[in-house]
């Protein structure tokens, strides 16, 4: 039997990483390692979402992870059988480990046509699955960054003019 191929998205992953890595450097370790489980779901939803259903075999590839966690999904489609569910579940992995660099989560798709299907090969998801989720968690995240900035400058300036306000 022949090896699966293995593909990575080692550019966006490079990128995502650092991201993280910038994202969550002010944590402490207990804290970070729920914030990477929590990104890691969050991403999981997006990604399953917008994985294009026609037998169900490539969303069904994303679910290890997802029936570990609960992150709910639908496998539906007017051409979606169990049988394709099934072998797609059978292509799905993970591992979750930690190192003095962190937790790690590895979300595994083995489905042979995920990376086709990731690189527009489909018309009900062009823009991809993992690349589509990493954009969407950054932005979200950077918005979430700078509403908290905002709040610590207003915060900043009350303070300053109510010690104006007192002298």
């Amino acid at each position: 039997m022949a090896a699966k191929p293995k593909f990575e998205f080692k550019v966006e992953k490079a990128r995502f990483d650092k991201f993280i890595r910038t994202y969550t450097k002010n944590m402490s370790d207990k804290t970070q390692d729920a914030m990477i489980r929590k990104i890691a779901f969050d991403l999981l939803e997006i990604i399953i979402a917008e994985t294009p259903v026609d037998t169900g075999r490539a969303r069904a590839g994303w679910t290890a992870y997802a029936d570990t966690v609960g992150v709910g999904y639908d496998i539906s489609g007017p051409n979606v059988t169990t049988a394709a569910i099934s072998e797609g579940k059978k292509e799905s992995s993970f591992s979750v480990s930690k190192s003095s660099k962190g937790t790690h989560i590895a979300i595994i798709n083995a489905v042979n046509y995920i990376v086709f299907l990731e690189y527009g090969h489909s018309p009900i998801s062009p823009h991809g699955m993992v690349r589509f989720a990493f954009r969407v968690i950054e932005a979200e995240s950077m918005k979430k960054a700078e509403k908290d900035a905002l709040k610590e400058a207003f915060a900043a300036a009350n303070k300053e003019a109510r010690k104006v306000k007192a002298a």
